[in-house]
C-alpha cells in the first residue's frame, strides 16, 4: 500500500512492514526533524498571560532563529534548489510558520537574496537589496516555496545563496498596521512641516487623548506641538491644537536656546498636578543635551529645566532621552556621541544613567549597546532612539538601529529591535532579544510596489509614506484590550509621517 501522511504536519507514515531499503529510516529521521522544529516553534508562541512582550518573530535568516548570530556562528538559510519553469525554490530550512507557505493575499512573506545589493560593498551601509521574491504558496514537508520575482532577475537567484525570510505585517510579527494607507499625523502643521514624529500621550480629564509631537519648521527650528483625539476618534483621527503652532519652544539661554526635540517618557507628578516630559535641547554652540519640561493637562503652567540634567563638555552630544521609573530609580537611556564634529555614527553609544528624583541630575551608569563588527547584527552600524518601558513587571527597550553589513538583512535600513533587562544574571545587564528586529516596515516597497498591497487594500505605490524606514520616537499605549505602538516612518525624504501598529491582548488558557 502507498505511504500516507498525518493531517496537520504532513509527517510520513511508512507502510506496515516497510524495510530500511525502502526508506523507512529516512522517513523516520525526517519526521524527527519536523517534530523538533515544531516543538521549538511551540516554545516561542506567546502566552499573553505571562510577562514577556507580545510579538512573534517575523525575520528569519538562520536555522537557529537567532538574529544576533554572525554568518560564521549561525547556520544561514540558503537556496538548495530552484525550479525556474515552475517558480519554485527549495530552502535549507523553514521555520514552522504556516503563513509562510500558506500566505494571506496582500500580506505575503518576502524572500531577499542577501548576496545581491546595489551601492558600495560592506561595511559601508549604502546599498539596497535588489533581488526579492514574494511567496505565494509552498509545502513545508519538502521545504519548497512557490514564488513571484518582484525585484531583480530570476536567473540571479542561485543555489547556495543566503536568503532572508521576513514579514512586517500581522502574518509575521503578530501586530497589525493601523491606518497605514493614510497616516494619522502628517506634515501640514506649521511647526512640523518636516520631520513630524510621534511623542508621549496622556489622557485629559475631559476624556481627550493628547499627543505631544515634535517637528521641524520651514525655518529649520525643532519644537513640540500637540494633537488631540476624541474618544470616538482614537486612534485614527487627530487634529492639531494651538492652530498648528508649537506649544513648547526653544529659547532662553543655555541648553535649549536653538531647538527643542521631544523624547520618550512622560510622568504625572501628583504633588504638582503637572506632567514632566524629557526632551533634547540645542544650545548656542549647537551642542545637544537633555532637559525636561513641566506643564499641566491644558498645556499651561509651563516650566523648563534651568539646566541640562546631565553635563556635557567639548563636542559631546546627548540625544534621544527616554525615562522610566524602575527598581526605585529613575532610569534615563540616551544616545551618546563623543564627538559630534567628526561626522561618524559608528562611535555612538546607547547609554543609561540613573537619578533619585525625576528632575535629576542623572549620573551615567553603564553602556547599553555600541556598534559592532558582527555582520549579523541589525545594529552593527549605529543606533539612535531607545525607548524604555515596563511590560508586566519586566523592563524592556525598543531600539532603533541600522546595519552596515549585507548579511544582516538590514543594510542601511532603520528598524526596531527588542532588549530586556536580565536580572537573573549575576550582574544584571541588557540582553538583545534574538528575534530582533521585531518591527520593520515593508522593506523597500518603493522599489517593488507589486510586492504587497496596503492593509486596507490600497496598492502600495512608489511614494507610499512608510516604504523606506522607521524614524523618530516609538510610543506604546494601552487602550481597552489593545496595545498600540505609535511610530513615524518615511519613504526616504524628511517628510516623515506618523501612524501605528497594534495587537489585541487576551489571556491564553
Amino acid at each position: 500500500m502507498a505511504r500516507t501522511y498525518t493531517t496537520d504536519y504532513t509527517l510520513t507514515k511508512p507502510d506496515i512492514g516497510e524495510t530500511e531499503t525502502e526508506g523507512w529510516g529516512t522517513a523516520l529521521n525526517a519526521n524527527f526533524d519536523t517534530i523538533d522544529e515544531q516543538l521549538t516553534a511551540a516554545a516561542h508562541k506567546h502566552n499573553l498571560s505571562l510577562d514577556w512582550f507580545p510579538v512573534r518573530q517575523g525575520w528569519f535568516r538562520n536555522h537557529e532563529h537567532d538574529n544576533t548570530l554572525s554568518t560564521e556562528s549561525g547556520t544561514g538559510i540558503t537556496i538548495t534548489a530552484i525550479d525556474e519553469p515552475n517558480n519554485r525554490v527549495t530552502l535549507s530550512h523553514l521555520p514552522y510558520r504556516p503563513s509562510i507557505w500558506n500566505p494571506t493575499s496582500g500580506r505575503e512573506w518576502g524572500l531577499i537574496d542577501l548576496e545581491y545589493h546595489n551601492g558600495a560593498p560592506d561595511p559601508s551601509i549604502d546599498g539596497d537589496y535588489t533581488h526579492r521574491m514574494k511567496i505565494t504558496d509552498g509545502t513545508y514537508a519538502s521545504l519548497t516555496l512557490d514564488y513571484v520575482v518582484t525585484a531583480g532577475t530570476e536567473s540571479n537567484f542561485n543555489v547556495g545563496d543566503k536568503v532572508l525570510l521576513f514579514n512586517p505585517f500581522e502574518e509575521g510579527t503578530g501586530w497589525t498596521w493601523g491606518n497605514s494607507a493614510n497616516p494619522i499625523i502628517d506634515n501640514s502643521a506649521s511647526f512640523a512641516s518636516a520631520f513630524p514624529v510621534a511623542g508621549p500621550i496622556f489622557r485629559h480629564s475631559d476624556g481627550r487623548f493628547i499627543m505631544l509631537v515634535t517637528g521641524k519648521s520651514s525655518g529649520s527650528v525643532y519644537s513640540i506641538g500637540a494633537y488631540q483625539a476624541t474618544e470616538a476618534g482614537f486612534p485614527d483621527t487627530w487634529t492639531a491644537l494651538n492652530e498648528g503652532t508649537a506649544v513648547f519652544t526653544a529659547g532662553g539661554a543655555g541648553w535649549r536656546q536653538n531647538s527643542l526635540i521631544g523624547g520618550n517618557g512622560l510622568y504625572y507628578l501628583d504633588d504638582e498636578d503637572r506632567y514632566i516630559m524629557y526632551v533634547n535641547g540645542q544650545n548656542s554652540s549647537s551642542r545637544w543635551s537633555i532637559g525636561w519640561i513641566k506643564f499641566d493637562e491644558d498645556l499651561g503652567n509651563i516650566e523648563y529645566a534651568s539646566a541640562a540634567v546631565m553635563s556635557i563638555a567639548g563636542t559631546v552630544d546627548n540625544h534621544f532621552p527616554s525615562v522610566v521609573k524602575y527598581g526605585g530609580k529613575w532610569r534615563l537611556s540616551y544616545a551618546y556621541d563623543p564627538d559630534a564634529t567628526d561626522g561618524s555614527l559608528t562611535d555612538w553609544i546607547s547609554r543609561e544613567a540613573f537619578a533619585t528624583r525625576p528632575e535629576g541630575p542623572f549620573t551615567y551608569d553603564h553602556d547599553i549597546l555600541t556598534s559592532s563588527a558582527n555582520d549579523g547584527l541589525w545594529y552593527s552600524n549605529h543606533m539612535t532612539d531607545t525607548m524604555l518601558f515596563i511590560w508586566r513587571g519586566k523592563l524592556y527597550a525598543l531600539y532603533h538601529a541600522v546595519s552596515r553589513y549585507r548579511p544582516s538583512g538590514n543594510k542601511n535600513n532603520n528598524e526596531l529591535g527588542l532588549l530586556y533587562w536580565d536580572e537573573r544574571l549575576a550582574t544584571p545587564a541588557w540582553v538583545v532579544d534574538p528575534r530582533s528586529p521585531i518591527f520593520f516596515n515593508p522593506m523597500y516597497a518603493n522599489e517593488s510596489p507589486e510586492h504587497w498591497t496596503a492593509p486596507y487594500g490600497t496598492t502600495v505605490s512608489p511614494s507610499i509614506w512608510y516604504a523606506d524606514h522607521y524614524a523618530g520616537r516609538e510610543i506604546l499605549w494601552i487602550e481597552g484590550n489593545r496595545l498600540y505602538l505609535f511610530i513615524g516612518a518615511s519613504h526616504g525624504a524628511d517628510t516623515y509621517k506618523v501612524s501605528y501598529q497594534y495587537i489585541d491582548l487576551y489571556e491564553v488558557d
